[in-house]
C-alpha cells in the first residue's frame, strides 16, 4: 500500500470518529460550552470546517486567505447542520485527494506559517491530521462535561 493510501485511510478513520462525537450533540446544545472562554460545539466543528478549506488553498494554491482562527462564540447553532455537511463531506474529498497523490507528491515543498518550509507529508500530518485529533479529543471533553459518561 502507497504511503499516500494510507493516509487516505487514517484521514477517512479521523474524520469518522470527529463526526461520530459531532453527532452525540443533541438539538439545542450546539452552542454549549462550560465557560464562556471555551469553544462551544458548534465553534468546534466550524473550526474543523475553515481548517480544511485552509487546508486544500494551503497545498493547491501556497498561501491561503484564511487565518484558521477561531474564538469562543464565533459559530452559531443555525449553522450547524450545514457545518455538519461540510465537514462530511469535505472529509470525503479530503481522503480521494489524498489517495490521488503519488508518494512523491509527499515530498513537495509548502510553506507552513508557524514551522517554516516543510514538505507535505508533514503539512498533512501535523497541521490537518493532527489538528483534527487534538479538536475531536477536545470535543469528547466536552461532550463528557456536558452529558456524563
Amino acid at each position: 500500500m502507497r504511503e499516500t493510501e494510507r493516509l487516505s485511510e487514517f484521514s477517512k478513520a479521523v474524520r469518522g470518529s470527529s463526526l461520530k462525537r459531532f453527532r452525540n450533540v443533541k438539538p439545542g446544545d450546539e452552542e454549549w460550552r462550560p465557560r464562556s472562554d471555551v469553544l462551544s460545539f458548534v465553534d468546534h466543528l466550524y473550526h474543523l470546517v475553515d481548517s480544511d478549506y485552509w487546508f486544500f488553498e494551503m497545498l493547491e494554491q501556497g498561501s491561503s486567505t484564511r487565518d484558521g482562527i477561531i474564538s469562543p462564540g464565533d459559530a452559531k447553532s443555525e449553522d450547524w447542520k450545514r457545518f455538519l455537511t461540510e465537514l462530511e463531506n469535505l472529509g470525503k474529498q479530503k481522503a480521494e485527494f489524498l489517495n490521488g497523490l503519488s508518494d512523491s507528491d509527499l515530498n513537495n515543498p509548502v510553506h507552513d506559517p508557524v514551522y517554516g518550509d516543510t514538505t507535505w507529508w508533514w503539512f498533512i500530518v501535523r497541521h490537518n491530521l493532527d489538528h483534527e485529533i487534538h479538536h475531536r479529543g477536545q470535543l469528547q471533553v466536552l461532550l463528557r462535561l456536558k452529558y456524563g459518561g
